[in-house]
């Protein structure tokens, strides 16, 4: 139950949720995977097994974009895919960490109103144009974190200088 400690150990009313929260949990346990917990009810349900991270729904909840961690022969690889939650499959890689000579990725993201998704790679927030392939540097970043708007036109994110910019 480390999931429930974690959303009422920061002061968050489970009550006031409305729909299910997708969390990733790697913990070295057979449960580890994409999980979902309904607030209401307070029950979890191991969507998928495995290793996964910057787990995110879509807009209408149908698929969840994830980093998924795989191994290929001795070594640990990942790549970006999106799981569908209806015939329980996994989309082709959108990115592979071989495209992006092995370097981690954080913070992946659907850009609202677009088919385009977003991560920071080294230390720039990056756009990839899924229906081209194309990847492209938007903006480097001094942290991990930015957030789109709903419209998908402005970002937020912090700097080396410590401010916030949009």
């Amino acid at each position: 139950m480390l999931y429930l400690t974690i959303l009422t150990g920061c002061g968050i009313d489970r009550n006031n949720f409305v729909g299910d929260i997708i969390v990733s949990g790697y913990t070295d346990k057979s449960d580890d995977g994409i999980i979902k917990y309904n607030p209401a009810t307070g029950e979890f349900e191991n969507l998928v097994p495995g290793v996964y991270y910057d787990v995110q729904y879509n807009a209408d909840k149908s698929k969840i974009l994830c980093e998924r961690h795989v191994k290929n022969e001795a070594k640990w690889d990942s790549e970006i895919c999106e799981y569908d939650i209806k015939s329980k499959e996994f989309s082709e890689a959108i990115e592979d960490s071989e495209k992006d000579s092995g370097e981690f990725r954080f913070r992946i993201r659907y850009v609202p109103n677009s088919d385009d998704i977003s991560y920071v790679l080294g230390d720039a927030v990056h756009i990839c144009d899924r229906s081209s392939g194309t990847l492209s540097k938007l903006v480097e970043v001094g942290f991990y974190w930015y957030s789109w708007d709903k419209s998908g036109k402005k970002l937020l994110y912090g700097d080396y200088d410590e401010k916030i910019y949009i």
